[in-house]
């Protein structure tokens, strides 16, 4: 009678140690079920022909794994703002169903350090990553065709811009941004420093291709024909500019708001768009033209 009751005991604890077993997986399992609803609770959107655009994030930030599909519908694009001033955001994954990435889209997000745009995305709008002043780390995925205005401008700690090898309409030389040809400049990173030479065979510079770089002097060769609006707004650092003998138009406020400039060399004519256009400084008082032994044109502005 006593075995009996020892095994009935013994039977019963080991019942109830199944039973444990069995609720905790069962807990586990509701656990992995509703934590992908949590995640995605994070995140506002819209539904666009059976795909969904992110338009906004309500997340506590840190590391954000953006999902690949909500509601059993693919994440294709990130939109306009949707991590705007997310500012305790420190870094995100990009899933592959993403194919576009809006405007001002992760701009202002302070704490981000660095981002990987996958194979998978074509097109980034204009100032995506706008004063991200902490990211360091930008690598551009094979597939990009089409980067709207100023990608990275006002990241601050990004020293290089990196593409893939395999992407056919971009390049990367020296950390600087670049059409797959390499004739236009496309985006200087924000934290490059000190003298930069444009490289020989780039005819063209665009708009606020160099905007906020710290920069203290810049070369441009023979090579380039034209340089875009804003080119070097903002450039506070910047003293010396020389010009090369074939650029034959500088469009307004190429410039604009270089504080500290003091000499601008033209190898060879002025060309279209005229100085007053083209270097419009608030602290710059006045300005004059002469003709140095080489044939050239030097611009001193004096500062207000």
């Amino acid at each position: 009678m006593n075995t009996n009751t020892t095994l009935s005991k013994g039977s019963w604890i080991r019942l109830n140690q199944r039973h444990a077993a069995r609720t905790g997986i069962l807990l586990l399992l509701l656990l992995l079920l509703t934590l992908p609803a949590a995640v995605q609770a994070q995140f506002t959107y819209t539904t666009n022909n059976g795909t969904i655009t992110i338009t906004g994030y309500t997340g506590p930030g840190g590391d954000v794994d953006i999902p690949g599909t909500i509601a059993s519908l693919p994440v294709t694009t990130i939109g306009d703002q949707a991590f705007q001033h997310c500012t305790s955001l420190t870094s995100v994954t990009i899933p592959t169903s993403v194919t576009s990435i809006g405007t001002y889209t992760f701009a202002y997000c302070y704490g981000l350090t660095s981002v990987t745009i996958p194979d998978s995305v074509t097109s980034l709008g204009d100032w995506p990553f706008c004063g991200c002043t902490n990211l360091t780390s930008v690598t551009i995925g094979r597939s990009v065709t089409s980067i709207g205005r100023s990608p990275f401008v006002g990241c601050y700690s990004l020293t290089a811009i990196i593409v893939n090898p395999q992407n056919t309409q971009y390049s990367s030389v020296a950390g600087v941004l670049f059409n797959n040809s390499q004739t236009t400049l496309i985006a200087c990173p924000s934290g490059r420093a000190g003298a930069y030479t444009v490289p020989n065979g780039v005819t063209n510079i665009g708009d606020e291709a160099l905007a906020h770089c710290p920069l203290t002097s810049v070369t441009i060769p023979d090579s380039i024909t034209h340089i875009g609006t804003f080119a070097f707004g903002l450039c506070t650092n910047l003293t010396s500019v020389t010009i090369g003998n074939g650029v034959t138009r500088i469009e307004g406020l190429a410039f604009d708001r270089c504080f500290a400039l003091t000499s601008v060399y033209f190898q060879g004519n002025a060309p279209a768009g005229g100085p007053r256009q083209v270097i419009d400084g608030h602290k710059i008082a006045g300005e004059h033209i002469r003709r140095t032994k080489a044939g050239g044109i030097t611009l001193e502005i004096d500062a207000g």
